[in-house]
Protein backbone atom coordinates (compact mmCIF):
# COMPACT_ATOMS: atom_id res chain seq x y z
CA UNK A 1 0.00 0.00 0.00
CA UNK A 2 1.23 3.38 -0.74
CA UNK A 3 1.24 6.07 1.53
CA UNK A 4 -1.38 9.10 1.42
CA UNK A 5 0.15 12.59 2.08
CA UNK A 6 -1.81 16.33 2.78
CA UNK A 7 -1.09 18.97 3.82
CA UNK A 8 -3.54 22.19 4.68
CA UNK A 9 -2.74 25.77 5.94
CA UNK A 10 0.58 24.38 7.23
CA UNK A 11 -1.12 21.28 8.91
CA UNK A 12 0.79 18.05 7.73
CA UNK A 13 0.41 14.32 7.54
CA UNK A 14 0.74 10.95 6.15
CA UNK A 15 -0.75 7.64 6.34
CA UNK A 16 0.97 4.18 5.72
CA UNK A 17 -1.05 1.51 6.92
CA UNK A 18 -2.21 1.84 10.55
CA UNK A 19 0.29 4.63 11.07
CA UNK A 20 -0.92 8.16 10.68
CA UNK A 21 2.05 10.76 11.15
CA UNK A 22 0.35 14.38 12.08
CA UNK A 23 2.01 17.96 12.70
CA UNK A 24 -0.27 21.04 13.47
CA UNK A 25 0.99 23.96 12.57
CA UNK A 26 4.13 25.07 14.45
CA UNK A 27 3.36 22.13 16.46
CA UNK A 28 5.22 18.66 16.98
CA UNK A 29 5.06 15.21 14.94
CA UNK A 30 2.44 13.30 16.02
CA UNK A 31 2.10 9.32 15.63
CA UNK A 32 -0.88 7.09 15.92
CA UNK A 33 -2.48 3.88 15.11
CA UNK A 34 -5.24 4.80 13.79
CA UNK A 35 -6.47 1.16 13.36
CA UNK A 36 -6.12 0.67 17.41
CA UNK A 37 -7.06 4.35 18.05
CA UNK A 38 -9.13 5.70 15.70
CA UNK A 39 -9.57 9.18 17.41
CA UNK A 40 -6.11 9.50 18.12
CA UNK A 41 -6.35 10.07 21.82
CA UNK A 42 -2.86 8.09 22.13
CA UNK A 43 0.36 9.49 20.96
CA UNK A 44 2.77 6.44 20.13
CA UNK A 45 5.63 9.10 18.47
CA UNK A 46 8.10 8.28 22.08
CA UNK A 47 8.08 4.48 21.86
CA UNK A 48 7.95 4.03 17.92
CA UNK A 49 10.72 6.23 16.58
CA UNK A 50 12.41 4.14 13.71
CA UNK A 51 8.02 4.53 12.01
CA UNK A 52 7.97 8.00 12.48
CA UNK A 53 11.42 9.10 11.66
CA UNK A 54 10.33 6.99 8.35
CA UNK A 55 7.06 8.89 7.97
CA UNK A 56 8.43 11.99 8.20
CA UNK A 57 11.06 11.53 5.90
CA UNK A 58 8.28 10.39 3.60
CA UNK A 59 6.32 13.42 3.83
CA UNK A 60 9.42 15.93 3.72
CA UNK A 61 10.20 13.85 0.28
CA UNK A 62 7.12 13.84 -0.66
CA UNK A 63 6.62 17.74 -0.02
CA UNK A 64 9.69 18.84 -2.58
CA UNK A 65 8.79 16.68 -5.31
CA UNK A 66 5.45 18.47 -4.92
CA UNK A 67 6.17 21.70 -4.77
CA UNK A 68 4.53 22.06 -1.32
CA UNK A 69 5.04 25.71 0.09
CA UNK A 70 5.55 26.53 3.70
CA UNK A 71 2.01 27.63 5.17
CA UNK A 72 2.33 31.91 4.96
CA UNK A 73 -1.44 32.71 6.10
CA UNK A 74 -2.72 33.07 9.82
CA UNK A 75 -3.04 30.03 11.83
CA UNK A 76 -6.50 29.03 12.40
CA UNK A 77 -7.41 28.08 15.88
CA UNK A 78 -11.15 27.85 15.92
CA UNK A 79 -12.82 25.64 12.84
CA UNK A 80 -15.96 26.44 13.06
CA UNK A 81 -15.83 30.18 12.74
CA UNK A 82 -15.89 31.58 9.60
CA UNK A 83 -12.99 34.12 8.69
CA UNK A 84 -13.83 37.98 8.61
CA UNK A 85 -14.17 38.59 4.97
CA UNK A 86 -11.61 41.29 3.75
CA UNK A 87 -13.97 42.79 1.72
CA UNK A 88 -15.08 44.95 4.54
CA UNK A 89 -18.41 42.39 5.23
CA UNK A 90 -18.94 41.93 8.83
CA UNK A 91 -19.80 38.53 10.01
CA UNK A 92 -23.36 37.95 11.28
Amino acid sequence: MKPIFWEHEGNRAVRSGPWKAVMKLKGEWELYNIEEDRTEQHNLIGINKAVAVLLIQQWNDWAATSFVDPWTGPARNNWAEEPIRLSGGKKK
